[in-house]
């Protein structure tokens, strides 16, 4: 590989920021059971424009809002934002019809408490809205999720659904609520501005978009993947509503300056600069042609790629300690999660119990060879045998094999229960598993984890 040049080497510490700048929201974000690339990434701050576009393209998002006080919203906001009061207490008992009435009364009661809290700050009982929430956990876990009351007592519906798109299954256990909480707003003066969406549409309708490419202060060349483009500089407050502006281009006004690249659009709105990036998924797959076909070590792409693989094994470590039900698991962490490659090498592993990875390692590489060309999607491998590299008889390693697309498998659980209870009492002086359901559980949990290093969450 030839020697980088300095623009380059700055140009490659930006990415790689950008990446480390992605990795907490897409943490976040599929922490809570989201998919970053069904939402809009909303930038704040006066440089926030400048990376906004580019860490949107890293999590799969296509669109950015980016108001025109995003440099001075945490000011500008206090004016207009709304009052919140919170009540929160504890109230054990498991979710059913007999515990419905009791439930329903602590809610009442905290609700009287929270609008009397806003009451003292001159808000009038019309200008309140109330949300009603119950911290809920399957029994046996502790991993709460605060579950919102909708328009009817439909908590179990709405936890078992929140729970399955968190963390990719529901246990068949009873319900426990650890918490009762409400949540109080009163209502301050709001903007009757247009949403960015009704402008958009009214500004459509009216023809009211126009694509423009002169009225820029002056042209600087600004360095995009690889190359110095020309760029046109144009004042926010110079353009009109429903300017549209190809990149590469910036926008800039006294507090903050837009950062709009090549293959994207840029829309100026009343409020708000949005920026489309039209061409992000096919220019990715051109990027990753190129990767592929290059036997070159890119320094940048490496830290780039080692932030995104520990990321994934980061994630499936958080979902399997949430939703183990073993204390050797969720409290004393003793477990490893990693990826390897179709040959069974490490690629990157969390941080987690070292002593794991050079065993998980042989094992990796035992099975890879044992069932290569039998695998497919949707198919998980338990393995515990020494001879494909096993450790202590209790632990379990779980492999799950990526492909571009899966889809389907059945968790073939009678099975289980053979290899786990009725074989092993076959021989004599053995018996079998001791725990067998927290057995089950804990293997579908350990299932749901190796979800989070499909190509689909990447």
């Amino acid at each position: 590989m030839a020697p980088m040049l300095p623009r380059e080497v700055a140009y490659g510490f930006i990415k790689v920021a950008n990446e480390t700048m992605a990795r907490p929201i897409r943490q976040l974000a599929e922490a809570k059971g989201h998919v970053t690339a069904a939402h809009r990434l909303v930038s704040f701050g006066g440089a926030g424009g400048q990376h906004a576009v580019a860490i949107a393209a890293s999590l799969g998002i296509c669109t950015v809002l980016i108001h025109r006080y995003s440099s001075v919203l945490s000011a500008y906001g206090m004016a207009l934002a709304d009052v919140v009061e919170d009540v929160q207490e504890p109230f054990s008992v498991a979710l059913n019809d007999t515990s419905k009435l009791a439930l329903a009364a602590r809610l009442e009661a905290l609700k009287q408490q929270a609008a009397a809290a806003l009451r003292l700050q001159d808000f009038a009982d019309d200008a309140m809205v109330f949300e009603e929430y119950l911290n809920l956990r399957f029994a046996g876990t502790e991993s709460g999720i605060m579950v919102p009351k909708g328009d009817l007592w439909d908590f179990q519906e709405t936890f078992n659904a929140m729970h399955k798109r968190e963390f990719g299954f529901v246990f068949d256990k009873e319900v426990l609520v650890d918490d009762v909480r409400v949540r109080a707003i009163g209502k301050s003066a709001r903007s009757t501005e247009e949403s960015v969406d009704a402008q958009i549409e009214r500004l459509t309708r009216e023809n009211g978009l126009s694509m423009v490419s002169e009225g820029h202060e002056f042209v600087k060349p600004v360095y995009f993947d690889g190359s110095a483009q020309d760029t046109p500089v144009f004042r926010l407050e110079n353009l009109a509503v429903g300017t549209q502006i190809a990149g590469p281009a910036i926008i800039a006004d006294g507090t903050q300056t837009n950062v709009v690249p090549p293959g994207s659009t840029a829309l100026v709105l009343k409020s708000h600069v949005v920026v489309s990036i039209l061409e992000q998924k096919a220019a990715k797959k051109a990027e990753m042609s190129e990767i592929s076909k290059s036997e070159a070590v890119d320094p940048v792409l490496l830290l780039i790629f080692g932030h995104r693989f520990m990321d994934i094994a980061e994630q499936m470590g958080a979902s399997l300690q949430k939703t183990s039900v073993l204390v050797n698991v969720k409290e004393r962490l003793d477990f490893s999660c990693a990826l390897f490659d179709a040959q069974g090498n490490l690629v990157a592993n969390a941080p987690h119990v070292p002593v794991h990875l050079g065993l998980m390692l042989t094992c990796i590489s035992f099975q890879a060879e044992y069932w290569k060309g039998r695998l497919q999607p949707g198919d998980v491998v338990v393995s515990n045998h020494p001879m494909a590299g096993g450790t202590h008889l209790p632990d379990i390693t779980v492999v799950q094999p990526a492909f571009s697309d899966v889809r389907g498998g059945e968790f073939q659980e009678q099975k289980m229960v053979e290899l786990l209870l009725h074989k092993p009492a076959q021989y004599e002086g053995c018996s079998g598993t001791r725990r067998l359901s927290d057995n089950l559980l804990d293997l579908k949990a350990q299932i749901a984890a190796n979800q989070k290093g499909y190509p689909a969450h990447w």
